[in-house]
């Protein structure tokens, strides 16, 4: 009994299978050449032994799960229920179907290609070289290099040599001369460029006296000094050659106090004072720098005074000539 449920089941399942292929394949059904064979599935999936095919048995006794043999030429019940297809015969040579082949691919045309408008050239700004430097001597690029401020100080000594000086009065002639004597000066300035300077200065000077001439007379070794101090204002001119050092020119005007001590000669009143004059310089130099702050400072300065008036000890009054020529080597310094 269990025996034959299963194998019903079974058919059934192998008719869905063969319904199903009969839906894609009409000659599904031509089963006659396996009616002798052995059932695949019977033996694979359900371990059944088959014997040999009976002979046409009546109805009656038919229990063999696989005899087709009275359903051959028959329509496929399944075909007609499911799918309202009739099964045609099958064909003496099933001729190899033909395969439609696949619709060609449409053809696309490629895309048109869009020009695009050219991108923008980035304007480029180029600056405009730098004017080349003017070149600077060595002296001068020293020089303002050094010049951090434009203060500086000077202080310089040298020589002067006072000239010959007619003393003239009512009662008084002669003409004295000096001795080379030694000068001092100091100054403070401020450079206003690179080419104009102001600067206050303050000097000394002292001369012995050689000789003292009177008039018609011999000259008669003379005692005592001559002496002045000077306070005045400068402007200094600064010139650019090129050179290695740099010159410039002087021009000053201030006071100076001109003394005379204990001059005294045969023949002459000895004679003590002082006068307060104007007093004025011209001159030229040269600054050679040393470093970045001191430089050296060479120059000839001449120094002259209006007359002076004296009254000697007899209290003759004259009145003497100032006049003199300066010679300095010094040292600036620029804060």
């Amino acid at each position: 009994m269990q025996r034959s449920f299963v194998a019903a089941l079974a058919g059934a399942a192998a008719n869905v299978v063969v319904a199903a292929a009969a839906s894609a394949n009409p000659t599904a059904y031509n089963v006659a050449p396996l009616l002798q064979a052995r059932d695949a599935f019977a033996d694979r999936f359900w371990g059944l032994l088959q014997g040999p095919v009976a002979p046409v048995q009546p109805p009656a006794t038919q229990g063999q799960l696989y005899d087709f043999r009275q359903v051959l030429g028959q329509p496929d019940p399944f075909a007609q229920r499911f799918y309202g297809q009739a099964i045609p015969p099958p064909p003496a040579a099933t001729a190899p179907q033909a395969r439609l082949a696949p619709a060609p691919a449409p053809v696309t045309a490629p895309p048109t290609a869009v020009l695009a408008a050219p991108a923008p050239v980035p304007v480029q700004i180029v600056q405009a070289p730098a004017p080349a430097a003017r070149a600077i001597p060595p002296g001068l690029a020293l020089a303002a290099a050094a010049e951090p401020s434009r203060w500086y100080m000077s202080g310089a000594v040298g020589a002067a040599t006072l000239s010959e000086a007619t003393t003239t009065g009512a009662a008084v002639s002669n003409q004295s001369a000096y001795d080379v004597g030694p000068v001092l000066a100091f100054a403070i300035g401020n450079r206003r460029n690179a080419n104009l300077a102001y600067e206050g200065e303050f000097s000394m000077r002292t001369f012995g006296l050689s000789t003292i001439t009177p008039a018609g007379g011999a000259p008669a070794s003379a005692t005592g000094t001559v002496s002045n101090v000077a306070l005045l204002a400068n402007v200094v001119w600064n010139t650019n050659f090129g050179w290695r050092f740099n010159p410039y020119l002087l021009g000053g005007a201030g006071l100076a106090q001109h003394k005379l001590d204990a001059v005294d000669a045969p023949g002459i009143v000895a004679t003590t004072g002082d006068d307060l004059v104007i007093a004025y310089q011209l001159g030229f130099g040269a600054d050679l720098p040393l470093n970045q702050r001191w430089s050296l400072d060479t120059s000839y300065r001449y120094f002259a005074t209006l007359a002076p008036e004296f009254t000697d000890a007899a209290g003759n009054t004259f009145e003497t000539a100032v006049a003199s020529h300066n010679f300095l080597v010094g040292a600036r310094y620029r804060f």
